[in-house]
């Protein structure tokens, strides 16, 4: 049974409409190509971008973690030793027993509690200063034997905080007996330790914000193990 012309007619109707569908379907014009890469630019764009924000958020949280860290442990180490510091009697002015205690605006040397780690040692005399560095000073800590050598035994020398812009102690007390009692840059050669040592440090980048100025107040301002000589007017051993 053979086709009718209509049918053939219509089925090659239906081929073509095929063939023109499918050649549509084929591919994107140059126009479309051109907006498709712009568009997947910009999205690598954004998401580099996000990337690179999100590492610096991350590098500067592990930074400001790390100095809090080192911050904490400094304030920690200068309280302990600082509100142990000892009135050790260390010598006479003018006919008046002296404290080991001599403190300027840059430099403090005093006598406190060893460090739990020199289990040999009941006090050390121990030296707080600023020491160079390439980019900002550190603050240093330096222990010695206590004893009338001039050159007495260093036991340690460490880092307490590093980065540092600034840096100044001052003290309050009475100079002399009978003197009002006010903030000072300096305390040398006096009977008794100040009553309050302040530490105040301003670091090289922006993580001043973690520092208050450190107020601190000695327990002790009598030298108890001093026992009196009246022939040399002076602690007995000494």
């Amino acid at each position: 049974m053979g086709l009718t012309t209509s049918a053939v007619k219509a089925l090659g109707d239906w081929a073509l409409k095929e063939y023109r569908l499918r050649e549509g379907r084929s591919g994107f014009t140059l126009m479309e190509l051109l907006i498709a890469l712009s568009v997947l630019s910009l999205l690598m764009l954004l998401l580099t971008g996000g990337l690179r924000f999100g590492s610096r958020a991350w590098e500067r949280a592990d930074h400001v973690s790390n100095v809090r860290q080192e911050i904490d442990l400094g304030r920690a180490f200068l309280t302990r030793h600082l509100k142990a510091a000892y009135p050790m009697v260390g010598g006479q002015v003018d006919g008046i027993s002296s404290v080991r205690f001599d403190g300027s605006a840059r430099n403090l040397v005093f006598v406190t509690t060893a460090p739990r780690q020199l289990k040999n040692h009941s006090f050390v005399e121990m030296s707080l200063s600023l020491g160079p560095h390439e980019e900002a000073a550190q603050l240093r800590v330096v222990g010695r034997e206590v004893g009338e050598s001039p050159m007495p035994t260093s036991l340690f020398d460490e880092t307490v905080l590093s980065g540092i812009k600034s840096f100044s102690l001052s003290y309050y007390g009475a100079s002399t007996a009978g003197a009002t009692k006010k903030w000072s840059t300096d305390w040398k050669s006096k009977s008794r330790p100040p009553k309050l040592i302040k530490v105040a440090i301003k670091f090289s980048d922006e993580t001043n914000y973690l520092w208050d100025d450190l107020i601190i107040s000695p327990k002790i301002d009598v030298d108890v193990s001093c026992v009196y000589d009246p022939l040399t007017q002076y602690c007995k051993g000494r």
